[in-house]
């Protein structure tokens, strides 16, 4: 977690417990969050017997750090605390509203430029380096699926402006990364048609197929399987309808792999990482 002011990272010390108080806030500025929620997750299910006196030493040292410091506010709110700021001011805060942004924007170039903004926002798991258990289980998955979202809407948007061969190598990685990922299996199966690989486009519904089934007792769901039918057909829908256009560069500043997250949650996640067992990104 980093907190950057006219240019410059500011010192938030080592104590873990204050930076992760911080990151919380942060999280959720604009919003009342209860002392009750704060000891849950800071403690997990083990909070001390003085737990309500160690948040207030907290906030406390949070806002004599921050003293002098414009735009940020922390204020006491009933039984909670409410840190004052535009949201905009945060990364993680900019990253949905521009994800957002992109999906409602119609023309793929310009979708292309708002999805890539957003994506060099993400340098990092959100709060990794100060996660409490809670945080791990409760916050983080849903930042986790907010970055791959993001990054299934960029390849998306590169095979609508005719990139399907710049995006295949990236794809493989990802499907890799997140075997149970249906929608990254449908989007390289795309984009190894539209290169004239329809033999691969098969395999590689094949051998999800195959992984899915020997691993959950499950099929693809339906909207795969059409997919599949209309590679096997050579379904012109499945066809470029508007010429293509020179691959662009695309960001470089994406995080490591991130635990699976989608759907099928808790058995899928369990299985993604046996079948990933060689054990082998925050806010700014």
């Amino acid at each position: 977690m980093q907190v950057v002011v006219d240019g410059n990272a500011l010192d938030l010390g080592t104590r873990r417990m204050e930076r992760c108080l911080l990151g919380l806030f942060v999280l959720h500025i604009g919003s009342v969050v209860s002392i009750d929620r704060l000891i849950d997750t800071l403690w997990d299910d083990r909070p001390p017997q003085r737990s309500r006196s160690q948040i207030q030493v907290l906030v406390s040292r949070l806002r004599s750090r921050f003293a002098g410091h414009q735009g940020f506010e922390l204020l006491t709110r009933g039984a909670g605390y409410v840190l004052g700021g535009d949201p905009d001011r945060v990364d993680a805060h900019r990253f949905r509203r521009l994800h957002q942004a992109a999906r409602e924007t119609g023309d793929p170039a310009s979708r292309l430029e708002q999805i890539q903004a957003a994506l060099t926002l993400w340098r990092g798991r959100v709060l990794e380096d100060v996660a409490t258990d809670t945080i791990r289980e409760r916050i983080m998955p849903e930042y986790d699926e907010l970055w791959l979202s993001g990054i299934e809407l960029r390849i998306e948007t590169e095979l609508a402006l005719g990139r399907h061969t710049s995006v295949i190598g990236q794809l493989t990685a990802l499907s890799g990364e997140h075997p149970f990922r249906e929608r990254l299996v449908e989007l390289r199966m795309l984009a190894l048609y539209r290169s004239g690989r329809h033999q691969d486009a098969l395999s590689a519904y094949a051998d999800f197929r195959r992984t899915l089934a020997k691993e959950t007792g499950l099929d693809p769901r339906p909207e795969l399987e059409q997919v599949h039918q209309q590679i096997l057909r050579s379904d012109s829908a499945l066809d470029l309808a508007a010429c293509p256009v020179p691959a662009t560069a695309v960001p470089a500043q994406l995080p490591a792999a991130v635990p699976d997250f989608v759907g099928r949650a808790s058995d899928l996640e369990r299985l993604a990482r046996q079948l990933n067992s060689g054990q082998p990104v925050v806010i700014n």
